[in-house]
């Protein structure tokens, strides 16, 4: 039996750690389509038929500027979504924990 020098096995373990920190991303992705998110599924549309997207408005620079054109991370949540997740509580303090960059205080 022969002895391999340490730098081969060392270019072995970077090589084999190298491939496991490659494909890691990729089962993690295909783990998280597999489970049910929490996105909303768009309304079946037949054929012919067109969506129409209702306008969102935003005055968060003061002006009002159609979401498209916003510099800005924005949450939108409908009335049925808000009535959902303050289910049993008028306090919608409870959103802080829900919308990102959201902090509500008393």
């Amino acid at each position: 039996m022969s002895k391999v020098p340490f730098g081969r096995l060392l270019a072995i373990a970077f090589a084999g750690l190298v491939m496991v920190a490659i494909g890691a991303p990729a089962v993690a992705q295909e783990a998280a389509q597999e489970q049910p998110g929490e996105a909303q599924e768009a309304p079946a549309v037949e054929e012919g038929q067109h969506v129409v997207l209702e306008e969102i408005v935003v005055t968060a620079q003061k002006r009002e500027e159609d979401v498209q054109d916003v510099p800005v991370s924005v949450s939108v949540l409908r009335a049925t979504d808000l009535e959902v997740l303050t289910v049993g509580t008028p306090d919608v303090q409870i959103l802080s924990g829900r919308v990102p960059s959201l902090i509500m205080e008393s």
